[in-house]
């Protein structure tokens, strides 16, 4: 199954909501992976000083290192290759990630061992891949991600890295791992910002065509212009583009008290959840097992 998380705009909370979503289907004893393919404002992203790292893009394998409590201490998840020294730096960096080829030998075609040069596949994730990497229960072995230094949409953080990206990998790593597990994917920015000079947030979701799409518009002071104007030009691309439901989101902790939710359902033509409180990811992740049972 397939979640895609989107939003009224940058900045409104999208991660929280999926790490909260993650962890929710985590506990019905599902299969999840949370996935943000492209993260931008990364300083050690792919177009950072130095080497730069260009990722292959990742088939998933089911047999990937699964997530464990008792795995977890000191990184958000640990790999089954700990020995080697690209494990250790992945704990010490915080890393999330840690690629393995399930296809290659142990030697490589040089006559080194694999494990001796998996420091060359350590990757350095952004905050928002490795927050949904954390209370993810299933993994891919290869890198699913690219980040970029530069803080702005992905087509101008790529162009500024000197990258071509295209929607044909994220689109078919998606349609593997729904095969394998639950998918939460987060979509960088909103629904309407450009991920190349092409194509924007909109033409993957339809590409991707979610089991259930969600949009996070933020409790605040504007949300109801831009919850209106983005749930109705996604409903004018057709079904495939529209939301399942809209879901307020609390980005701060004393929120915005405007009734934004019982508002926005006087003129939103889908379901209006929320607002999600802010905070604990338990108790998010208790408000959307109840909100979205349905979905669920």
């Amino acid at each position: 199954m397939l979640w895609v998380v989107s939003g009224t705009g940058t900045g409104v909370g999208k991660t929280a909501v999926a790490v909260a979503l993650v962890r929710a289907l985590a506990r019905t004893g599902s299969l999840v992976a949370g996935w943000k393919p492209l993260e931008t404002g990364v300083p050690d992203g792919v177009g950072a000083a130095g080497p730069a790292h260009r990722p292959t893009w990742p088939t998933c394998h089911p047999e990937a290192p699964r997530c464990h409590p008792e795995q977890s201490e000191g990184s958000p998840w640990v790999s089954q290759v700990q020995r080697t020294e690209a494990a250790r730096l992945l704990s010490a960096r915080h890393c999330s990630l840690l690629m393995v080829d399930p296809s290659a030998s142990p030697q490589d075609d040089s006559g080194g061992a694999q494990d001796d040069r998996l420091d060359d596949a350590l990757v350095l994730l952004g905050p928002d891949q490795r927050a949904l990497l954390a209370e993810s229960t299933f993994h891919v072995k290869r890198d699913a991600h690219r980040t970029f230094p530069l803080p702005a949409s992905p087509h101008l953080a790529a162009r500024e890295a000197g990258v071509r990206l295209t929607l044909d990998p994220i689109i078919a790593l998606a349609n593997e791992l729904r095969l394998n597990c639950s998918v939460v994917l987060e979509l960088a920015g909103g629904l309407f910002t450009p991920l190349t000079d092409d194509l924007l947030n909109v033409d993957l979701v339809m590409a991707l065509a979610p089991d259930r799409h969600i949009m996070v518009a933020p409790d605040r002071l504007g949300v109801l212009h831009d919850a209106i104007a983005a749930t109705t030009a996604a409903t004018a691309r057709g079904s495939s583009a529209a939301p399942d439901a809209l879901l307020v989101n609390q980005c701060t902790p004393s929120g915005a008290n405007l009734n934004n939710t019982m508002e926005l359902r006087r003129y939103v033509a889908l379901p209006v959840f929320g607002p999600l409180g802010y905070g604990d990811v338990d108790l998010r992740a208790d408000q959307l097992a109840s909100m979205f049972a349905a979905f669920i």
